[in-house]
């Protein structure tokens, strides 16, 4: 039964850390594309105001991704538990 439980939290695990890289590569896309607006338009006024806001949201995201990452860690602190006690059950009999 263990067994199961640890493998539920690993594919737990593994879908957070899908979904924090893609997260993470689609921040870094709309960065370069903010500056690359700014540069292409000779930093135009309206451009700047737009990266800056563009940025602004991105910095809330990866503020969002690293609550996303504690959980990943608090459900490894769960794994670790979950082998711990199932050493202790298996030296106990």
């Amino acid at each position: 039964m263990a067994h199961a439980e640890e493998q539920s939290y690993y594919e737990m695990i593994e879908a957070l850390e899908k979904f924090i890289t893609a997260v993470e590569e689609q921040c870094d896309e709309m960065e370069n594309a903010a500056t690359d607006c700014v540069d292409n338009t000779e930093d135009d006024v309206t451009a700047v105001n737009s990266s800056d806001s563009l940025k602004a949201s991105v910095t809330n995201i990866r503020d969002a991704v690293s609550r996303v990452s504690a959980i990943k860690a608090a459900l490894q602190d769960e794994i670790d538990e979950i082998v711990e006690t199932g050493k202790k059950s298996s030296n106990a009999d």
